[in-house]
């Protein structure tokens, strides 16, 4: 029998990909010595909730606050997401023809789908599972400017180990590891926001927060929600450094 044709997306960072148009735990985040309650986003002072203590040897500073997403943002998720999905219906569309966020839906139950979604993070430390070359150096230079960096990703409190081994084993700075089914509980803190799904951005943008992300079939079309998608993560940072110095530019003539 004839084998059908996948077309995965393969994205190779900082290049075009050739298949877009053209056109849980929660846990406090310690900044400083001060815990920041994540399940009371209310209590936060203005100050506080978008800014992060940092003590050193001889001044205090205020470190910006990043919140990362992981899958389809620090490595592709997708294509190997395509791979599970297949194994539960054989005429699952490839990745290159999600156009909308709920593609799933109609080609296999929301069980389904997520006992796909937690066979990939269990096992996310396989030598198959590789991060974007620019990743290291996304993260290494969000760091360098000033940024505290909490990696957020929707995962079962069980993934924790798997996910820590992968992002060692990658050497991927990060400052915080948040899993949990619900990162928007971050957000009231957060100054920017880099994510693949449009309604996580969108509540991102409603909260006061900068949203950012790759641009993917599946967000495309949600684009002018108020947050802006870029082929890569150089772009993506380039994005969020030069509005970062605006915002303070503005905050010092204030």
């Amino acid at each position: 029998m004839k084998q059908p044709k996948i077309v995965l997306l393969n994205r190779k960072i900082g290049q075009p990909d050739t298949h877009l148009p053209s056109s849980s735990i929660s846990h406090p985040i310690f900044c400083g010595q001060n815990p920041l309650d994540t399940q009371n986003p209310s209590s936060y002072t203005p100050t506080v909730k978008k800014q992060c203590l940092v003590k050193s040897k001889n001044k205090t500073t205020f470190s910006k606050i990043a919140i990362i997403d992981i899958d389809n943002t620090l490595w592709q998720f997708s294509d190997h997401f395509y791979l599970e999905l297949r194994k539960i219906n054989s005429n699952f569309p490839t990745p290159d023809q999600w156009s909308t966020f709920d593609t799933w839906k109609g080609y296999c139950s929301e069980v389904d789908f997520i006992s796909a979604i937690n066979s990939i993070h269990h096992n996310q430390d396989s030598d198959r599972h590789k991060p974007y070359p620019e990743s290291r150096g996304f993260l290494s230079s969000l760091k360098e400017h000033g940024f505290h960096i909490i990696l957020a990703s929707h995962r079962v409190p069980e993934m924790r180990q798997p996910t820590e081994r992968w992002l060692t084993h990658h050497r991927l700075p990060y400052d915080e590891l948040h899993l949990s089914l619900d990162k928007t509980v971050l957000f009231p803190m957060a100054d920017v926001v880099v994510d693949d799904a449009p309604p996580t951005l969108e509540k991102a943008i409603k909260i006061g927060a900068r949203g950012a992300g790759l641009l993917f079939p599946w967000n495309r079309a949600y684009a002018g929600n108020g947050f802006v998608l870029f082929q890569n993560l150089n772009e993506v940072l380039d994005y969020i450094l030069k509005s970062s110095s605006r915002s303070c530019l503005s905050i010092v003539r204030k």
